[in-house]
Formats: C-alpha cells, sequence, structure tokens
C-alpha cells in the first residue's frame, strides 16, 4: 500500500503555513470534499464548513464523529434528538463520560448500547461484563459483547477463560463472529496468545481496532490537480519543489523529479498522462474510449488491439485490475458521457416493483398514465395479452413515461454509457508539444516503475509506456529504448506503431 502522505504539501506548509489554508479552501470546492472527513489532520474549520454546508444527516454524522469536530457543534447536538446525529457523537473519541451517561439513558437501544460500550472499553468493569454475558450465550448474543471482545485490553486471566471455555462460541448474529476469531483481532493481545489462538484453529487476521478509521494525513494533492478550482500557481509552487505534476506540462521549468514509487503514483494517480496519451491517440491504430458497465462494475479505459488485449479478454467485473483503467463512477471535466436506456428494458426494470400486479388490476383507481401499472402492460412477451384482458390500449405517451421513469429509478448496471472527449474542455497537455527533456523524464520515472513492488503501479507503467510506443511523435532515440526493454506489450506496439 502506497503511503497516503504527501511530502510536497508538507514542505509547501513547512515554507508558508497560509498555503494550508489555500489547499482546504480549494477542497472543499470539490463534489467529493467528504473524503477529508477520512483524515486524522483534517482542521476544525474544514468539519465545521462541510457540517454546515452538507444535505445529508450521514455527513454530518461524520462530521461529529471526528476527534478535531468542534466541541461546541457536539455540545449542541447533545441537546437534539437527531438519532443519526447523536449516532455519530457517540463514536467521538472526546465525549466525556457523563456526555455517555446521558447517552445510555436513550430510548434508542443501539445508541444506548453503543454509549455502554464505550463507558465499559479498557476499563476494569469491561472484564466483569464480558465474564458475566459470556455465560449467557447463545440464547442471549450481544454486540457490545462482540466488540469489548475484539478491541478491550483484558487480562491473562480472562483471556485464558475466553479461550479455554469459549474459543467457538457466537457472540453475535454476524458469520464467524465467534469469541476465537474475535479475539485474534483484538489489537492488544501479544504474539503468544495470537500463537494459541492459531494453535486451536483461529486463523491469524490483519489488526484492526476502532481508532483506525482515521488516515494518518490528509490527501494526495495530485488527485485535484485537473480540477477547475485548483489556482494555477498553487500548482506551480509544487511543480517548483519537483513534484511529477510539471512533467506533462509543455510550459514552465520543473525541478528533477526523484524516481520513487510515491512520485509515479501521483503522476498517474493525476490523470495528466490519461489526457495527453489518450486524447492524442484517438484514431490511432483504433484506438478509443470505451466505458464498461454492470452490477459493481464502472470501468473507462481505451480500447485497442494491443493495450487493451487483456482488458477485453479478461474477467468482467476485475477490469479494475488493469494498467491504465480508471474508475468509472467519477465524474470527470474532460471526458463526455452519454447515458441513455435500452426502451426494452424500460417495462422489466419498472416490473421489479412487487406492487405491481396489484397496481395492474387495479389501475381504473389511478391515472392511464401511471408508469408502472403501464409496464405491466408493456411486457415484451405477455403485453399484449395483458392489454386484451384489460381492455387497455398504449399510445407513444405512455411508452415515453415508462421510458422515463425506468430511466430515473434504473440502477446503473442496466444503463448504456458511451463516452468521448469534452470538445468544450481546453486540453493543454500534448505529448506532441512535450520537450524532448520532458519527454526522457517521463519515460525514464515509467520505467522506474516495472520495478515497483504495487502491481497495479507495474500495470499502469506499462500501460503508458505502450502508449508512448504507440504515439506517432514519440522521438526516434525513445522508441529504441522502449525496444530494448524487452517487454511483449510494448513490443508489439512498437511493431504496429506508425
Amino acid at each position: 500500500m502506497i503511503s497516503i502522505t504527501d511530502p510536497f504539501i508538507e514542505k509547501l506548509v513547512s515554507k508558508d503555513p497560509k498555503v494550508e489554508k489555500k489547499i482546504y479552501e480549494t477542497l472543499l470546492k470539490l463534489a467529493n470534499n467528504v473524503y477529508l472527513l477520512n483524515f486524522s489532520n483534517t482542521p476544525t474549520w474544514v468539519l465545521s464548513q462541510l457540517y454546515q454546508e452538507a444535505k445529508d444527516e450521514w455527513i454530518k454524522s461524520d462530521v461529529l464523529k471526528h476527534p478535531n469536530c468542534d466541541d461546541k457543534l457536539i455540545s449542541e447536538v447533545l441537546r437534539s434528538e437527531s438519532s443519526a446525529l447523536l449516532h455519530g457523537v457517540v463514536h467521538n473519541p472526546n465525549i466525556t463520560p457523563d456526555q455517555l451517561q446521558e447517552l445510555k439513558k436513550s430510548d434508542n437501544e443501539i445508541l444506548a448500547s453503543w454509549a455502554n460500550y464505550y463507558l465499559l472499553k479498557d476499563k476494569k468493569e469491561a472484564e466483569l461484563f464480558i465474564l458475566s454475558e459470556i455465560t449467557k450465550l447463545p440464547a442471549e448474543r450481544n454486540f457490545i459483547l462482540s466488540h469489548l471482545i475484539r478491541n478491550t485490553k483484558l487480562t491473562q486471566s480472562v483471556l485464558s477463560i475466553l479461550i479455554n471455555d469459549h474459543i467457538q462460541d457466537e457472540v453475535y448474529h454476524l458469520t464467524g463472529d465467534t469469541v476465537g476469531n474475535l479475539l485474534m483481532g483484538n489489537p492488544h493481545l501479544n504474539p503468544e496468545n495470537r500463537a494459541e489462538l492459531n494453535s486451536n484453529g483461529i486463523i491469524f487476521k490483519e489488526l484492526t481496532s476502532d481508532s483506525e478509521q482515521f488516515l494518518p494525513s490528509s490527501f494526495l494533492f495530485s488527485s485535484h490537480m485537473s480540477n477547475k478550482y485548483v489556482d494555477e500557481d498553487l500548482i506551480k509552487s509544487f511543480q517548483a519543489l519537483g513534484h511529477p505534476c510539471g512533467l506533462p506540462s509543455s510550459v514552465g521549468p520543473v525541478a528533477q523529479v526523484e524516481a520513487t514509487e510515491l512520485n509515479i503514483y501521483q503522476l498517474i494517480n493525476s490523470e495528466f498522462l490519461h489526457r495527453m496519451f489518450w486524447r492524442e491517440l484517438q484514431g490511432i491504430g483504433g484506438f478509443e474510449l470505451t466505458f464498461r458497465n454492470g452490477y459493481r462494475v464502472s470501468d473507462l479505459f481505451i480500447k485497442q488491439e494491443i493495450l487493451s488485449k487483456e482488458f477485453d479478454e479478461g474477467n468482467f467485473e476485475e477490469g479494475w485490475k488493469y494498467g491504465g483503467v480508471l474508475q468509472g463512477y467519477v465524474e470527470r471535466e474532460w471526458i463526455s458521457k452519454d447515458v441513455y436506456l435500452d426502451p426494452g428494458l424500460a417495462p422489466r426494470i419498472l416490473e421489479s416493483y412487487n406492487t405491481l400486479r396489484e397496481t395492474a388490476e387495479y389501475i381504473e383507481f389511478f391515472s392511464e398514465m401511471y408508469p408502472v401499472a403501464l409496464a405491466y402492460f408493456m411486457d415484451e412477451e405477455r403485453g399484449q395479452e395483458r392489454q386484451d384482458k384489460y381492455g387497455i390500449q398504449l399510445n407513444q405517451r405512455a411508452s415515453e413515461l415508462v421510458e422515463l421513469t425506468a430511466f430515473e429509478v434504473a440502477d446503473l448496471e442496466d444503463l448504456d454509457i458511451d463516452v468521448s472527449f469534452n470538445p468544450y474542455f481546453t486540453e493543454r497537455l500534448s505529448w506532441t508539444n512535450l520537450p524532448i527533456t520532458k519527454q526522457s523524464q517521463i519515460y525514464e520515472l515509467l520505467v522506474f516503475g516495472f520495478s515497483c513492488k504495487n502491481e497495479k503501479l507495474r500495470l499502469d507503467t506499462e500501460h503508458f509506456l505502450g502508449c508512448m510506443a504507440l504515439h506517432p511523435r514519440t522521438p526516434s532515440e525513445i522508441k529504441e529504448k522502449l525496444k530494448s526493454l524487452g517487454n511483449d506489450l510494448i513490443s508489439q506496439t512498437l511493431e504496429r506503431s506508425v
């Protein structure tokens, strides 16, 4: 896993503390600014602004969980009766025992249980609770017990009782939520305890705890460098420090970029290479944009005889693992999407409603344009039979209404999506116009990626070296270097390049 910490931000902030505020102000303008809730160092003023602007209670609840949340805001919510918001407050690490005691009195059973859990966690009373409740299994399963066994510090005497007498007891309703499995995930156990559990058939698992819900640093700014809200002077400040985002730009100098996994990741993560190569390769060797979507599948990629061969022939649900593939559900200014629904699917989508038959049989109580009922009479196989039975005749307006309603309620996998380059997006990145010094730096950085431990990063670098090989304006000296790499994908692409 590549570190989430961005050393360039640390350098900029150390030189000018005002830069940090400027970066946060930029990120607050972005549509996905809720990601700031994932990081432990997000400032209080940023969290407060997210809370005030949030339209959904789950966002407000996540703000209230954050350790840097304003104490005044927490006190204000504690005086409210909003169950969703109080469920956020109860998980805040700074909430006081007195405040937890008040939440424990709640009529909401889950909220009261969480308050009780935090009052007990890592205290002597937790062990007394565990020893008392463990004897009631399996008749009375208890999620407080489940969380205490997995997260709280336990004495050796209590551990011995749990391991020797209750290791296979199911504590909660979740599959595999046994005492042994929960203990194996407890971060406070020593290696000897974990070895004893393993000898009793419990498989080793990665250690986790309630306190690990926040990542250590704020973000990789490269994720947002393509956004229109990002100030160009801010990008230039990054470039001056040797940030790889400066390499694809044909204007302005850039400091020497160090060959590291993080720098390769930042260069690819900025999507500058995607924009630079994919647009200029459009139409060359059959190169074109493509979009794949289905159940839990949303991939933005390209189609080309060599560069997309593994993606085209591989597992439909695992397209994300191939080099160069982007998450399709993300909205990008440089990409245009045409989303539509096959009219033939519209009746089937609306027919999934449980009340469909009842709706159709009592259609006299509804408008003749009621879309769910109409869908019943538009079924490809039995639609005409049903129309005859009920004496229904459908016009063009009925078909349009069913299609429109189905489009509004359809899941992503039911939709067809065509993608193209946004003609209104002014693209300033160009491999053709890039100085050869920067072209060579990009080449060297990508070649270094072949030695990366991260497999996805290796495949990403291979993809862009393949794009470099296909591009007709790649200098001959770089193409000679590409040929000497001895990589099958790159060599085959070179053979077909113009």
